[in-house]
């Protein structure tokens, strides 16, 4: 008996049918879709959705993951935990009584499929890695946590720390697994500090 999952983003890139194997949207029994759909057996938006959705599922099946930090710019997503069973999120639980807190299933923005990152050998690849530092960010600086880590990335230049800087204003780069796999080590800040929020890049 298989399980029909239907998904609903606010966002296009990346395509998470590559997190499953074969990118064919399937895992064991449980086949997931991105149509919308009258009925199926647990409907999951990443992100509030930014249209209306109707669909049949069973009592508890109505989950949301809010993929966005705490912060009053995302405040609006609290309108839209009342119409789901679990909301998953980094909303403190004074929100709503339905909240629970955990990583929010945030998409790897990697040009590389599931088949593809699991045929990797670590021991293969550790003799090929530099030994040196990458970090792979962008110039973005509207946000609190963005300029913390501008800050910290005009400090480590201003002590000469040796690092392969990569990202949206500065060396743009097409796939950023290509900026952190061949790389011993790599810098990794979000823009945003509170428990269970974390960086894709770690993933």
């Amino acid at each position: 008996m298989s399980i029909l999952v239907c998904i609903q983003k606010d966002w296009d890139f990346p395509d998470v049918r590559q997190q499953s194997p074969f990118s064919g949207s399937v895992w064991n029994d449980v086949h997931f879709t991105f149509e919308p759909v009258e009925e199926c057996d647990l409907f999951i938006a990443l992100n509030p959705p930014n249209k209306d959705i109707k669909v049949r599922c069973p009592p508890g099946n109505k989950w949301l993951f809010t993929g966005e930090s705490p912060i009053e710019q995302y405040r609006w997503h609290q309108d839209s935990f009342k119409y789901f069973d679990k909301v998953f999120t980094f909303w403190d639980d004074s929100v709503a009584k339905n909240i629970i807190h955990d990583q929010t299933s945030l998409p790897w923005h990697i040009g590389r499929s599931y088949d593809e990152l699991i045929a990797l050998s670590y021991e293969d690849a550790l003799p090929y890695k530099r030994n040196a530092v990458s970090w792979v960010t962008s110039n973005a600086s509207h946000k609190e946590g963005h300029k913390l880590r501008m800050g910290f990335k005009d400090y480590l230049l201003e002590e000469n720390f040796k690092f392969d800087l990569f990202g949206r204003g500065f060396n743009p780069i097409g796939d950023k697994f290509d900026g952190i796999f061949p790389y011993k080590y790599s810098i990794a800040i979000e823009n945003h500090c509170c428990n269970d929020y974390w960086t894709e890049k770690i993933a």
